[in-house]
């Protein structure tokens, strides 16, 4: 059986890992050690063609896992030397606005995408290139005419759930769901809230649905050891508190900027904010209000490039972390601070109770008051140690674990 899984947005990537990135990362890094031939596919919008990548060549990593071990790994160039640049051209992820156009249609004829399938190899798509048109009719040449078993990963229908935060892709979203979702021969889902929405949207659409697996991401991290940021904060043995995630309009940082404005208005003394995130999508107000704010601004610490290293020693070395987005998929950033030993205050929201159940304390996204009082409660260091207690209750999950989930799920689709 061979695995053939889709790394376009992972060898395209540039800075940290983070979100979903990081999650193609950890599944490839096992799969390339795996006893199966593996054939990671990287797609070419300007060829419409693939290239077969060799693992080394998607990210540029100090080290990879082998055999459980972190081990040092040199990173190689792509076939032929133009891989990543014209990826970086063509991606969906580049700023330029592209034009889209397919040649002929899909027939019994052979197509030439770079990469010959064969039937029934398994086919991980661990994101996809939503708005590609060539893209799509790939995929439905190689499921409904070659043969392939098509194992979609769906994170979340954030653009057509709440499209208000991600507007810029909910047509192309919408046009892929629509047209690849249904030839899966599973969707995997990464929490009960995503196979929910995609259940629902499917069904809206009087669609097929496919079987759909939920599997839960890992949380632990590949590292050599933890690294204090360098910024002259963290020299001071100050205490702060940590939110981790993209900073845009979802992430809700909105609720995090108020709730100091309200302390201050009460009087309450909070500990700086560390946000670690690089800026995202609708970022520019709330950036603008936290950085320029007199009242505020020196409350607030922004890191937008920190390595898993520095990440691992901020979620060791907070009091606390918050994490108040609107809408998830799952919410790692959550996992990541229990594993970590450190308490979690969270939305209510989508995902987010899945993650730790009653083991944290949870507000609502919306309300000012609710963040401010839960900040406040875990700031009396009774109720934190408590916290900490409770965390004890918790069974993090590796990404060793994640991969032999999905392998459970692509032999349930063999069956």
């Amino acid at each position: 059986m061979r695995i053939i899984i889709d790394v376009t947005q992972l060898a395209g990537w540039q800075g940290k890992l983070t979100g979903i990135p990081r999650v193609m990362y950890e599944v490839c890094a096992r799969y390339d050690v795996s006893d199966h031939e593996v054939h990671f596919l990287g797609w070419d919008e300007g060829r419409a063609k693939y290239w077969d990548l060799p693992f080394d060549s998607l990210y540029d990593k100090p080290s990879v896992i082998k055999d459980g071990q972190v081990a040092s790994t040199p990173v190689t160039q792509d076939p032929e030397g133009v891989y990543k640049k014209n990826l970086l051209r063509f991606s969906k992820r580049s700023l330029k606005k592209i034009s889209y156009s397919v040649k002929g249609t899909l027939t019994s004829q052979k197509k030439d995408y770079g990469f010959t399938f064969q039937r029934d190899d398994v086919f991980i798509v661990l994101w996809g290139e939503w708005a590609s048109t060539a893209y799509r009719n790939m995929l439905k040449h190689a499921v409904t005419i070659a043969g392939v078993k098509l194992y979609q990963f769906s994170y979340d229908m954030l653009p057509l759930v709440t499209p208000q935060y991600s507007s810029h892709s909910t047509a192309s979203m919408k046009q892929y769901s629509n047209d690849i979702y249904p030839l899966a021969t599973r969707i995997i889902a990464i929490s009960e809230n995503t196979k929910s929405d995609v259940v629902q949207w499917l069904n809206d659409h009087d669609l097929h649905c496919p079987p759909i697996d939920v599997i839960r991401l890992g949380e632990d991290f590949s590292k050599l050891h933890d690294r204090k940021p360098d910024n002259v904060f963290f020299n001071k043995n100050q205490n702060f508190i940590l939110c981790v995630g993209t900073i845009e309009s979802r992430k809700n940082h909105t609720v995090l900027y108020y709730a100091y404005k309200l302390a201050q208005s009460r009087s309450a003394t909070l500990p700086n904010l560390v946000i670690v995130g690089r800026k995202g999508w609708l970022t520019s107000d709330i950036y603008e209000l936290m950085t320029n704010d007199p009242m505020t601004k020196d409350k607030f610490i922004f890191l937008h490039d920190a390595g898993d290293e520095e990440l691992s020693w901020l979620y060791s070395h907070a009091l606390f972390t918050v994490y108040p987005s609107h809408y998830e998929g799952w919410g790692l950033p959550i996992a990541e601070s229990i594993a970590h030993g450190t308490p979690c205050i969270a939305s209510n929201s989508s995902s987010m109770p899945e993650i730790a159940g009653s083991i944290i304390k949870y507000f609502t996204p919306t309300s000012t008051d609710e963040c401010l009082d839960a900040i406040i409660y875990l700031l009396d260091k009774r109720h934190r140690e408590k916290a900490k207690l409770a965390l004890k209750r918790y069974k993090p999950t590796s990404w060793d674990e994640t991969v032999d989930q999905i392998k459970d799920s692509i032999e349930g689709g063999n069956d």
